[in-house]
């Protein structure tokens, strides 16, 4: 493992990781064996801090399993604690040559039946499904509209590292309603607003309300401006989800509580 390039070798294969799962790593195996609290993760990856990150913790967390061909049932790595953090469990070995004093990954390592090609430990599992695929585009596609509307809309309060807390923007994302004939695409709805908040809340000076929070307003005909008051948000994104055939009509709308 190469901390200073972010890339994991292993018999001649290399994987780069993204910055947080990196951030995680490092964090992890500064301390083997020791417990690492999920509010210390948090702190080091998103120091401004928001209302919750979980989710974003949870998905790095997943993308850097996968880079270590790790599982959280029966891990080699990275060991789970329920409600308390992380360990690293596995073997620290310094390479003398070339990266000297860089931890390494043990040299034994066997691949395992769900690890493929040159990307490390990506197991069959995680080959997202065409529908979960389309979801993950739409969302990416749906949070790049919702930023730039909110940086139109507050431009000055937006991008100001230095803003107090009470002063930045909180929005909820409300679970996307499923409008379709036959009300099958509910799972793709909770997918999108899941991504939806995950990417808002990569935002240091955007606070987002709880995933856990806003959908306990699922499929209730509330005013918003009543959810917005229960939950301490400035702003609101709703939107619904319809398919007919082959097309898709995603609509959502940002509402200024």
């Amino acid at each position: 493992m190469n901390f200073d390039s972010g890339e994991i070798s292993r018999d001649g294969n290399t994987h780069r990781l993204q910055d947080q799962p990196l951030q995680i790593l490092d964090e992890l195996v500064k301390h083997p064996g020791e417990v690492v609290s999920r509010e210390q993760l948090i702190a080091r990856l998103w120091p401004t801090g928001v209302v919750e990150f979980d989710t974003g913790l949870n998905s790095a967390m997943r993308k850097l399993r996968i880079a270590l061909g790790d599982d959280a049932e029966t891990p080699r790595y990275i060991e789970t604690l329920p409600r308390k953090g992380y360990r690293f469990i596995g073997r620290i070995e310094e390479e003398p040559h070339p990266l000297v004093g860089i931890p390494t990954l043990p040299q034994e390592y066997v691949p395992t039946p769900f690890e493929t090609g040159a990307i490390i430990g990506r197991r069959a599992s995680d080959r997202r499904a065409p529908y979960k695929r389309l979801g993950l585009g739409f969302g990416s596609i749906i949070a790049a509209i919702v930023l730039a509307v909110v940086a139109w809309h507050m431009p000055g309060r937006l991008f100001q590292s230095d803003a107090p807390a009470e002063a930045l923007p909180t929005i909820v994302v409300l679970p996307l309603v499923d409008m379709s004939v036959d009300q099958s695409e509910q799972a793709l709805c909770d997918g999108l607003t899941e991504e939806l908040s995950n990417w808002l809340a990569h935002i240091p000076t955007l606070q987002v309300v709880a995933r856990t929070s806003a959908f306990a307003f699922k499929g209730q005909n509330i005013d918003v401006r009543k959810i917005a008051s229960a939950l301490g948000a400035t702003h609101v994104l709703e939107g619904s989800l319809r398919r007919s055939g082959d097309q898709l009509r995603i609509t959502v709308q940002l509402i200024a509580a």
